[in-house]
């Protein structure tokens, strides 16, 4: 790697709607969050960047980014041989949003707390949008917080062969094909009631008279007529 002037200012980039709160030795920035999906970029030196990766796995886990032009050698000069895995925040969407099984192991074998803690806060943000989360996704998400809040680095979450988005997907086909059941039945029982005859119709509506009851007395000889 070539080395890198320290005293060179670039731009750092905040993709989040929510602003972050970064450290140098000398100060405290707010880098603004994204807006209309457009990040937020913040000047800072190579030097500040280096002290801020030192105490911070900021640029570690993704709350903050660089430049695509310089990306290469900034992670080269912060020594993150990883950075092409960690995940934006489209792919941690859909994640979320598109499961299967594959996918939510990525989410499970990370080991980095504030990692997930990033993609718990996505998953939050999304769950309150109102956004079809299925319940598979919210047990593992809940599951593994309650991991790393036992101090539980390495997951002993296990996730069954079946993608989660398929099972949720065919359980949801199987009450929609249920409602146009339902709805047909209900379309033809309207139909039939409509085309009937008008005196059809009356005589189903008349009550029928109750039943005589009749009561036997004496010995059951009949009653003689007067």
């Amino acid at each position: 790697m070539s080395s890198i002037d320290k005293n060179m200012e670039t731009m750092v980039l905040n993709y989040s709607k929510s602003p972050i709160a970064i450290t140098t030795r000398d100060s405290q920035y707010l880098v603004p969050g994204s807006t209309d999906g457009v990040p937020a970029e913040f000047p800072l030196t190579v030097s500040e960047i280096i002290y801020i990766n030192s105490i911070s796995d900021i640029f570690k886990v993704g709350y903050l980014w660089f430049d695509p032009a310089v990306e290469e050698e900034m992670y080269g000069a912060l020594r993150i041989t990883d950075w092409r895995t960690i995940m934006r925040d489209e792919q941690i969407d859909d994640i979320i949003l598109h499961p299967t099984a594959d996918k939510l192991r990525e989410v499970i074998d990370i080991q980095r707390p504030r990692y997930f803690e990033r993609i718990y806060g996505r998953y939050i943000g999304l769950k309150n949008a109102g956004a079809p989360i299925s319940g598979s996704v919210e047990k593992i998400m809940s599951l593994r917080r309650k991991e790393f809040a036992d101090g539980k680095v390495t997951s002993e979450i296990q996730i069954n062969l079946t993608a989660p988005a398929e099972i949720h997907q065919e359980e949801t086909n199987k009450q929609l094909e249920e409602m146009k059941k339902q709805i047909a039945e209900l379309t033809a029982l309207l139909a039939a009631q409509k085309d009937a005859p008008a005196d059809t119709a009356q005589a189903a509506a008349k009550p029928k008279p109750a039943a005589k009851k009749t009561t036997a007395k004496g010995t059951g000889t009949k009653a003689k007529e007067t």
